[in-house]
């Protein structure tokens, strides 16, 4: 059951690779059906549903994800887009926060970074190169990882200028 319920996921990060979302969720939707799902699992749904333009969807399954691991860095990130989507600064404020703090502590599940050697693992099983693909994979995590961080330093500036250190309601 097991390795079933990984070749799905493999199947899903494969789909999310080539940016055909909707067939990333229905390998997921199968893997389901086997086995519960981590907290980075169901941050992945939850960026598979933001990307096919279903919010409410992917704020439901991030929230799963902060069900399972409340230090999911993945689902803080996208509850912090969602947020600022409504224009509930604050509460994005506080998810930013949160995301920043959660990033150097140990993630329940699978951590990024065991996710990404499935994904390694599956590319080689499949005998594509494997070096090169485990230096791009490396290099983009730590390059989004980065520019992720320069935007949420950003955002909780112009928050602090525009609504102050202590501001805790959203703007009307």
């Amino acid at each position: 059951m097991f390795v079933a319920a990984w070749k799905l996921e493999m199947c899903a990060v494969r789909r999310m690779g080539a940016k055909r979302y909707e067939e990333a969720l229905e390998c997921y939707a199968q893997m389901m059906e086997r086995v519960k799902p981590t907290a980075h699992q169901w941050a992945m749904i939850a960026l598979c549903y933001e990307w096919v333009g279903e919010t409410e969807k992917a704020e439901k399954a991030a929230r799963c994800a902060l069900d399972a691991d409340e230090s999911s860095f993945d689902a803080l990130r996208l509850l912090a887009r969602v947020s600022i989507a409504q224009g509930h600064y604050a509460q994005a404020r506080e998810y930013v926060q949160q995301a920043l703090a959660a990033q150097g502590r140990p993630a329940k599940g699978r951590p990024r970074l065991l996710y990404r050697l499935a994904g390694f693992l599956g590319r080689l099983l499949e005998r594509r190169q494997a070096d090169e693909v485990a230096q791009a994979e490396t290099l983009g995590a730590e390059f989004e990882d980065e520019q992720w961080k320069q935007w949420a330093r950003d955002f909780l500036s112009g928050y602090e200028r525009a609504f102050g250190e202590n501001a805790h309601i959203s703007p009307g």
